[in-house]
């Protein structure tokens, strides 16, 4: 298959070679055979068709006779004989058209073409001179879909962004402190010059976690091909969250029980799934009033062991459920800015999970608690 996608792209960029080119008879090397029917065909069609890119030709009539696959996928099977603006109905992309037809010399122009549903093409147009389908001249349209590309940037984009709030709010408390020790009313108080000091302590201890989480999850999403196959214990590992989290729960006289049994065994790497119950179970006792109870439960369905954590907690909301395990994502910035934390506890689980070929499943209820589902494939 390789090999006949290489021999695809060698053909499609020997007759764009060949279109620029000063040659003016294109038989040589576009071959059109004529069908019992009386119609035109070409032979390199098969060819084309194995390119993932939209690819058709528009007549002096700006009417399309010819299309491959792809962009018979993309626009209808009835691509063909149709006019070129009823196709692509942008009017950037018609523009560019029409300067080709106005100007008829040999050209390239690129256009993004934004479709209702949010894809983004990029068209690369050649106007061919020579004599093809007993035409005059015709228009060469070829489209790369950037829809993922785009998607992409915007994603770094955010992240920049998002990145950049994050590390200057620690920042600036940062700066105001130091700036109340030296020059401000806390240089000859001690109390309040130890009170500043705290909060650039804490500030600092904050931007070190930031820094930690980020550096996790790149390493994380780095890896995430690279499925863990080691036997692990489900209930053992919950036991050492657990212990691990003793303070925190006990601070809040929080109950967690640990209800699975010991035949629970998934493949996985026994670290990083210390890690995923870890940010659940930390995040149920900090979003969860005192008093209150965590319980985790375990059950083998199918090829899976299904994991549930559920707790009393304050809930989320349904319009929120969708975006709690993107980066920085918050339901309540002002509750998370005094309970602590990154932001990205929940992308570090989802993308942990993923690793593991898991899945992961959130209900939640305002006011009322939350159940964080986690199915990983069973040793068993």
């Amino acid at each position: 298959m390789e090999f006949l996608y290489l021999l695809a792209g060698f053909i499609i960029a020997y007759v764009i070679i060949k279109i620029f080119s000063k040659k003016k008879n294109t038989k040589s090397f576009i071959k059109i055979q004529e069908s019992e029917d009386g119609s035109k065909y070409i032979t390199w069609t098969k060819a084309l068709n194995l390119i993932e890119d939209q690819i058709f030709v528009i007549n002096k009539n700006k009417t399309v006779i010819f299309a491959n696959t792809s962009a018979k996928n993309q626009f209808g099977s009835k691509i063909v004989a149709n006019h070129y603006a009823s196709i692509i109905r942008d009017a950037n992309f018609i523009e560019a058209i029409n300067n080709i037809f106005e100007n008829k010399k040999n050209s390239s122009v690129n256009s993004e073409i934004n479709f209702p549903t949010y894809q983004f093409l990029k068209a690369n147009l050649y106007y061919i001179e020579e004599n093809l389908f007993d035409e005059n001249f015709t228009i060469m349209v070829v489209l790369q879909d950037l829809t993922d590309l785009l998607k992409i940037e915007k994603l770094k984009s955010d992240f920049v962004a998002n990145v950049s709030h994050e590390l200057r709010t620690p920042l600036q408390s940062i700066k105001l402190g130091l700036e109340t020790i030296t020059d401000g009313p806390a240089k000859s108080d001690n109390a309040a010059k130890q009170k500043f000091l705290n909060i650039m302590k804490n500030e600092t201890n904050r931007m070190d976690q930031l820094i930690t989480d980020l550096l996790t999850l790149s390493k994380i999403e780095q890896e995430e091909h690279k499925r863990p196959n080691d036997k692990v214990n489900v209930k053992d590992i919950i036991n050492i969250v657990i212990s691990n989290l003793e303070t925190l729960s006990q601070n809040k006289k929080i109950k967690i029980s640990n209800l699975i049994s010991s035949d629970k065994i998934v493949l996985g790497d026994h670290n990083k799934l210390i890690e995923v119950f870890y940010n659940i179970i930390e995040n149920a006792i900090k979003y969860s009033d005192e008093n209150k109870e965590i319980s985790v439960h375990a059950e083998i369905k199918d090829d899976f062991v299904e994991i549930k954590i559920i707790d009393q907690g304050y809930g989320i909301p349904k319009t929120s459920l969708g975006r709690v395990t993107e980066r920085f994502f918050r339901v309540d910035p002002e509750k998370s800015k005094k309970i602590g934390g990154t932001g990205l506890g929940l992308a570090i689980v989802k993308h942990l999970i993923n690793q593991h070929r898991g899945q992961l499943n959130i209900r939640s209820e305002l006011d009322k608690g939350s159940e964080f589902e986690i199915k990983l494939p069973t040793a068993n």
